[in-house]
């Protein structure tokens, strides 16, 4: 398995790429895929503009553009063009990208950064990141960059409790709603609970429940054990009772091993007193 830097890499090269070479997916194991963050709230939009001018009849977000069209951005676009790129939907203009192909040129352009506007301090490392995107495709985000926050009018911007691969993994899931892919750790999959809880990302956070819970049940017992009670203790600590209980569950195929080990009634006290 190549490093993580070259299949970021090579998935930042080309926009016409297989499905689960965008998504970085299993093919075995297809997710549903989410619809992708509208635009349309910021047609017209003039702050954090950055087109020019000359080329455009009204005030655009270049990385907008670069995410739904396949024209190059140094032509002209007039005001109805611009509507259509923002509104977004389902139209048959050949210059509007396919929902697939939008989903990798907004990967691809925050795999690069380019039109970055923003940049996203982690507690081990930084991400160029692009303000209306995540303002887009997150309502913690709208408020925290495009609202009244203070950070609205900071270029950067310190994500604290954060590492940069759990920051990577929900950008990823704000810009295009991608789920980490099927190469991605299990223990990083767990440790993205807190960060996913911090952001407010629901619907992310359901689906990395469906993901870890799949990990551990296909996981050799003694293994899948250890994930499970790394879980359980990150689920209790951040109030996600949801995934407490459904990771509890996921442990009744172990139960001979937990048995036998006792490493249930010594590392979770909480369990016995919870009925399954």
């Amino acid at each position: 398995m190549p490093p993580d830097s070259e299949r970021v890499s090579e998935s930042s090269k080309h926009l016409a790429l297989p499905a689960a070479a965008i998504t970085g997916r299993s093919p075995s194991s297809p997710e549903p895929e989410c619809d992708l963050p509208s635009f349309d709230t910021f047609f017209d939009f003039e702050r954090y503009s950055d087109g020019n001018s000359e080329n455009y009849a009204i005030p655009v977000h270049r990385c907008i553009l670069a995410s739904r069209t396949r024209i190059s951005l140094e032509e002209k676009f007039d005001e109805d063009f611009i509507k259509l790129i923002y509104s977004g939907g389902f139209t048959s203009d050949s210059r509007i990208f396919s929902n697939v192909e939008s989903r990798a040129a907004r990967l691809n352009m925050f795999h690069t950064g380019k039109y970055s506007d923003v940049t996203l301090i982690a507690d081990d490392g930084d991400i160029k990141a692009h303000r209306i995107l995540l303002a887009a495709g997150s309502e913690l985000m709208n408020a925290m960059l495009i609202g009244h926050w203070r950070e609205s009018s900071l270029s950067t911007i310190r994500m604290t409790d954060l590492k940069r691969d759990e920051l990577r993994e929900c950008c990823r899931w704000i810009y295009a709603r991608v789920m980490p892919d099927w190469s991605t750790p299990t223990k990083l999959l767990i440790q993205l609970i807190p960060a996913a809880s911090r952001l407010c990302m629901t619907e992310f956070f359901s689906r990395l429940e469906a993901q870890i819970i799949e990990r551990i049940r296909t996981s050799p017992s003694s293994i899948g054990l250890q994930f499970s009670m790394t879980a359980l203790e990150i689920a209790e600590q951040h109030h996600a009772n949801r995934n407490w209980a459904s990771f509890r569950k996921s442990l009744s195929h172990m139960r001979p091993y937990m048995t036998k080990t006792r490493l249930m009634d010594n590392s979770c006290p909480r369990a016995t007193t919870h009925s399954e």
